[in-house]
C-alpha cells in the first residue's frame, strides 16, 4: 500500500501527493466548531472504504521506521513535487511530528505543507504531546515546507491581530513556549490559516484561496501555501466548508 495519495483530492492538482490520518482523533488542538464543520467528517469522507484507508494511515505513521518507508517511497515516485500534509487529521503527538522532521529533511527537493492546530495549548497538555510546540517550531524552520496555524472564532486570536511578518531566522527555544503571549496566540514563526463568514474580519496579510472562487485553480497552479511567502500577505482565509 502507498503512503502518499495523489489524484485522490481534486483540489491539489497534479504532482502533488496527501498523506491523511482520521479526522477529530487525530486533532488535539482541535475546537467545537472546527469539530462540528470539519469537511473530513462528511461526504467522501464518511465512505468505507475511506475511513479504512484512513485507519491504515493511522497504523502505518505509528509503526516504527514510519519516515524511512515514507522518505524511500518519495525517492521513488520522483513524479511528486509536493505533499500536502494531513488533508484530514493532524500531528497528535510530538514523536510524531519528529517522523515528519526527518520525511521533510530527508527529501530536500519536494515541497511540503499542512495547517496545523497543534500548537495550541489544549494539545501541548494531551497524552503524547509534551514538547509538542517545540518539535513543531523545529519542523518549520525546514526550509522545504510551510507550516500554517490553523485558527477560527474559537480561538482567542483573530485575524484582524495578525498583522506582522514571518522572520526566515529561527526563534530562540525560551521564545516558543514563552508568556509572553497569550495561550492561544498562534506562535510568529507560523504563517496563519483562518476559517471565517465575514470577509470584513480579515486584514492586509491575508489572500483568500482563489479556489474558493474559481475550481480550476488547483493547489498546484497557486503555490501560495507551500512557497515561502514573498509580500506582506503572508496568511490565507478559508471560508467554512
Amino acid at each position: 500500500m502507498s503512503i502518499f495519495k495523489v489524484g485522490t483530492n481534486t483540489k491539489l492538482g497534479k504532482r502533488i501527493a496527501a498523506f491523511s490520518l482520521p479526522a477529530v482523533s487525530t486533532c488535539p488542538g482541535r475546537t467545537r466548531l472546527c469539530e462540528g464543520i470539519c469537511y473530513a467528517t462528511s461526504g467522501f469522507f464518511r465512505f468505507k472504504n475511506v475511513r479504512n484507508s484512513l485507519a491504515s494511515a493511522y497504523e502505518e505513521a505509528c509503526k516504527p521506521g514510519f519516515a524511512l518507508r515514507a522518505s524511500e517511497e518519495l525517492r521513488r515516485r520522483r513524479s511528486i513535487e509536493a505533499v500536502r500534509i494531513h488533508p484530514s487529521g493532524d500531528f497528535f503527538g510530538t514523536s510524531y511530528v519528529r517522523e515528519w522532521i526527518e520525511i521533510v529533511r530527508s527529501n530536500p527537493n519536494v515541497r511540503f505543507w499542512g495547517y496545523t492546530r497543534s500548537w495550541r495549548e489544549s494539545a501541548q497538555q494531551a497524552d503524547g504531546c509534551e514538547g509538542i510546540l517545540d518539535a513543531l517550531h523545529e519542523l518549520s524552520q525546514l526550509p522545504n515546507i510551510e507550516l500554517w496555524a490553523s485558527i477560527d472564532e474559537e480561538t482567542a486570536a483573530r485575524t484582524g491581530s495578525r498583522d506582522q511578518e514571518v522572520s526566515s531566522e529561527p526563534e530562540e527555544a525560551s521564545d516558543v513556549t514563552g508568556s509572553s503571549a497569550s495561550p492561544e496566540s498562534p506562535p510568529g514563526w507560523l504563517r496563519v490559516a483562518d476559517v471565517v463568514d465575514d470577509w470584513s474580519q480579515v486584514d492586509s496579510t491575508f489572500v483568500q484561496c482563489p479556489n474558493l472562487k474559481n475550481r480550476a485553480i488547483t493547489c498546484a497552479k497557486c503555490t501560495y501555501c507551500f512557497k515561502p511567502a514573498k509580500t506582506k500577505k503572508i496568511n490565507v482565509a478559508f471560508t467554512k466548508h
